[in-house]
């Protein structure tokens, strides 16, 4: 019995001498993985601001001119938009769907297709917000190609049957703009906070920097 608790003794003494060896190497091993990913991070970055800095000036200056354009265009459009469904008296009292529904889906396709060649230029919540857009409408969109060429493929070519199938394209599009006009709404609105974001960066390099005014 007396050598059994020697030996119990023994090992006791053995484990407790080794604790603070096995915590170090754990702290070492847990401090050396965060370090790692600090390393990690870092390098990133680095590599991050050396494509930054070989990025020339004038290159800048062209992206910025380049994205005014693009801005400049999407106003355009936003404004047209908001004037004819608050200020015409079409959306609200005329029969004339078919109209009413071109209009529409014009200033929806002009926006449309101003985004997609330049997504290069606009913000990241411009981008996300076009994207949420885009994943309503676009089935909307599948429906009306079919729906119109269902009916232009029973039809025996004359002018009246593309008018026809045209109009029978135009039931899936009218949905479309009606579900998602929420969402093309916010990408106006987004547009609008993101040309206030370039003015304030405009504003901010003429106070600091007066001559650019002249330039």
């Amino acid at each position: 019995m007396q050598e059994l608790l020697t030996i119990i003794s023994a090992i006791v003494f053995a484990v407790v001498a080794l604790l603070p060896f096995v915590a170090k190497q754990w702290v070492k091993s847990w401090f050396g993985k965060d370090l790692e990913i600090m390393k990690t991070s870092l390098q990133k970055e680095i590599v991050s601001l050396q494509q930054l800095n070989a990025i020339s000036q004038p290159t800048l200056e062209k992206v910025f001119s380049k994205k005014i354009e693009v801005y400049t265009e999407l106003s355009k459009i936003k404004n047209e938009f908001i004037r004819y469904k608050n200020e015409s008296h079409e959306p609200a009292v005329s029969d004339n769907y078919e109209n009413i529904t071109e209009r529409f889906n014009g200033y929806f396709e002009r926006c449309r297709n101003v985004i997609e060649i330049n997504k290069l230029y606009i913000s990241g919540e411009l981008s996300k917000k076009y994207d949420e857009w885009y994943q309503l409408a676009y089935p909307y969109y599948q429906e009306s190609e079919i729906d119109g060429y269902e009916v232009y493929s029973h039809s025996w070519g004359k002018a009246e049957d593309a008018a026809n199938a045209h109009f029978a394209s135009l039931a899936a599009i009218d949905r479309m703009i009606h579900e998602t006009m929420p969402q093309m709404e916010a990408i106006f609105a987004q547009v609008d906070q993101d040309i206030a974001q370039i003015r304030s960066y405009v504003d901010l390099a003429i106070r600091t920097n007066p001559s650019v005014i002249s330039a």
